[in-house]
């Protein structure tokens, strides 16, 4: 049978190969192109994330009140953001191609400009509307993608993030993780203040805050500055220096009018803190040994123990503005301290003081606020030392170029008392500053003439300000130390304020804030 006329089924798999394996290699592509999809979106969320909360933070940072209260432009806020998305880059492919937009919100929602570009290299000139409450930032990506290479058709996803601002309900009291670690310094990482407390106290002085811009971890300019120690002369040699420790050295040892002496490094711990034991001394200062937090009732002891100590790892215990001493609560302490005498109601430091700043005894008629007592002799060149250890061992590098720094709580001080030891027990504690002349112009206020007669023995705590202190900024010129700071900026807890509709008082102001997602 001739067989020249069947057909040839020859090559028929070939095809159905080539062309499941071009489905196939589709689906691969497209497989890629979804797992690229997905990790682009992904990383545009985590983009948009890190920019609304860096350029929040740098926002509220800027913020100095007054009719234009931002003391930066759209464009500084777009290049902040813009170095945020570039340092969060690592989160996604290297190929990607970024966009980014900011969008200025209102407290009703309204849009009140929009900003997509900007010239880093040159000095931006656009005005932050004035009455900006959030921010949102709108991060782009697009990656080439394998399946719609033919269309030349890339994946391009997009991501928002809407950050709240607000003014803090207050500062957090900070809570350091283990004697010798004091935390990360430079505030910014959180929205809980990570600060140090050191044994420094500065008198109240309005000339430092009135007409005087805050200007803090992004601040650039040294003309904002204002110095932090040595503080005012004219305290005879009292320049700011204070002893935490838990007895009153002055007082035959009995408790400090503090809130909370500092436990942790003790064997016990006590009010709830808990007790890491002894905690290595700074080199040379306790005679090589262990150095017991809590202080000692010495002020020989403090000055070459204590002080260096807590300079160096921080204070652990409280300090109160707001500690009612006449309160049923502190009845206690009456056997065994002297209370303090009662507060001018004229004080000055209430009438000149900034509306912003936390003065609880300003309303209170009660013996409001912790007493401290002082520390007299030149310790600059060793406190420049641990200063200087502190920062350079947990400072950040803030972005604005000025070098390393970190954020402490620095408490503000405006009335005094001398201590007479011949005086009885209950009546050797008096208030400094009442002889009526006319350098003394509200009750509180110390005069020259006080000084040159009568120490300053322990000081009122009557505000606290988080302050920003630069590693370039701890002078030293042999025996001369000179430790400038910028007041203002660190973040607080919003607290109340970041409810749907905040309570009076969340405004922004220019000493603490909050940016919350």
């Amino acid at each position: 049978m001739s067989t020249s006329g069947a057909r040839d089924d020859g090559g028929q798999a070939l095809i159905v190969v080539a062309l499941s394996m071009a489905v196939l290699m589709g689906a691969l592509a497209l497989s890629v192109d979804w797992g690229y999809a997905l990790l682009s979106r992904r990383a545009a969320q985590t983009d948009a994330d890190a920019v609304a909360l860096g350029t929040g933070r740098y926002l509220v940072s800027s913020y100095t009140g007054g009719a234009s209260p931002f003391d930066v432009s759209q464009e500084d806020v777009w290049c902040e953001g813009k170095r945020q998305q570039d340092l969060n880059l690592g989160s996604a492919p290297t190929t990607r191609t970024q966009t980014l937009s900011l969008s200025f919100y209102a407290a009703d929602g309204t849009v009140l400009d929009t900003i997509s570009s900007a010239n880093c290299a040159a000095p931006g000139n656009t005005d932050v509307p004035a009455t900006t409450a959030a921010l949102r930032a709108q991060a782009g990506m697009t990656q080439a993608s394998l399946f719609g290479g033919m269309l030349r058709q890339p994946i391009q996803v997009s991501a928002s993030s809407r950050v709240e601002l607000s003014g803090s309900a207050g500062i957090t009291p900070l809570r350091l993780p283990q004697p010798e670690i004091p935390g990360a310094g430079l505030s910014g990482a959180t929205t809980t203040p990570n600060v140090a407390l050191w044994p420094l106290v500065k008198h109240f002085d309005a000339s430092d805050y009135s007409g005087r811009l805050p200007c803090g971890q992004y601040c650039a300019s040294t003309s904002r500055r204002f110095t932090l120690f040595p503080d005012a002369p004219r305290f005879g040699s009292f320049s700011g220096l204070v002893t935490y420790a838990h007895g009153s050295p002055r007082d035959g040892g009995v408790h400090q009018l503090i809130t909370e002496s500092d436990y942790t490094g003790t064997g016990t711990g006590h009010h709830g803190h808990v007790s890491f034991g002894p905690v290595a001394s700074a080199p040379g200062t306790c005679g090589g040994n262990p150095w017991d937090t809590m202080g000692q009732a010495s002020l020989a002891l403090a000055m070459s123990c204590d002080i260096p100590n807590w300079f160096r790892n921080g204070f652990r215990g409280s300090l109160g503005l707001s500690t009612n001493w006449s309160g049923p609560s502190w009845a206690s302490f009456e056997s065994a301290t002297e209370m303090p005498d009662a507060l001018p109601s004229n004080r000055a430091s209430c009438d000149e003081a900034p509306s912003y700043f936390t003065m609880p005894s300003c309303a209170s008629s009660a013996l409001t606020g912790d007493w401290v007592e002082t520390v007299a002799g030149d310790m600059t060149p060793l406190m420049a030392t641990q200063m200087r250890a502190f920062i350079q061992a947990y400072g950040r590098a803030a972005p604005n170029g000025r070098g390393t720094a970190v954020v402490v709580h620095i408490f503000l001080w405006d009335c005094a008392e001398y201590f007479q030891g011949s005086q009885p027990p209950g009546d050797r504690w008096s208030h400094l500053g009442a002889l009526g002349n006319d350098e003394d112009q509200d009750g509180c206020r110390i005069s020259r003439r006080d000084t040159r007669t009568r120490s300053v023995d322990r000081v009122h705590l009557v505000s606290v300000l988080p302050v920003t202190v630069y590693l370039s900024d701890v002078i030293t010129s042999g025996s001369n130390v000179t430790v400038y700071a910028y007041w203002g900026d660190v973040f607080g807890d919003a607290g109340s304020c970041a409810a749907t509709v905040p309570p009076a008082g969340c405004g922004l102001n220019p000493l603490i804030n909050s940016a919350y997602l």
